[in-house]
C-alpha cells in the first residue's frame, strides 16, 4: 500500500507543533519563574524602603529635638559666660580697691 504522502508531512508537521509547544510550555513555566522571583524581590524591596523611611523619620525627629536642645544649651552658656565675666569684673574691681587701700594705708 503505498503511504499517503499528505500524512507524512502532517505527522511531521504534527512533530514540529508539538515540539514548539513543548518549548513554549518551558518558556512559561521560567517565565512564571522569573515573575515569582521579580515580585518577592520587589516586596524585599518595598519592605526594605519603609524601614529605611521609618527609621529617616525617627532620625529627623531626634535631630529636631537636639537642635532644640542645642539652641537651649547655647543660651544657657551665654548665660553662664556673662555671669563669669560679671563675676570676673566685680573680684577684679574688689582686688583693684584693696590694692588702693594698701596704698592708701602705705602713704599714711
Amino acid at each position: 500500500a503505498p503511504e499517503d504522502p499528505g500524512a507524512a508531512l502532517r505527522g511531521r508537521q504534527e512533530a514540529h507543533e508539538a515540539k514548539e509547544f513543548k518549548e513554549l510550555k518551558e518558556l512559561n513555566a521560567q517565565l512564571i519563574e522569573r515573575l515569582g522571583q521579580e515580585r518577592a524581590a520587589r516586596a524585599e524591596t518595598r519592605e526594605r524602603l519603609e524601614a529605611a523611611s521609618n527609621e529617616s523619620e525617627i532620625l529627623n525627629a531626634r535631630l529636631g529635638a537636639l537642635s532644640v536642645q542645642l539652641c537651649d544649651l547655647a543660651g544657657e552658656n551665654d548665660r553662664l559666660r556673662e555671669e563669669l565675666n560679671a563675676a570676673d569684673a566685680a573680684c577684679c574691681a574688689a582686688l583693684t580697691g584693696m590694692a588702693d587701700d594698701t596704698r592708701l594705708d602705705a602713704m599714711s
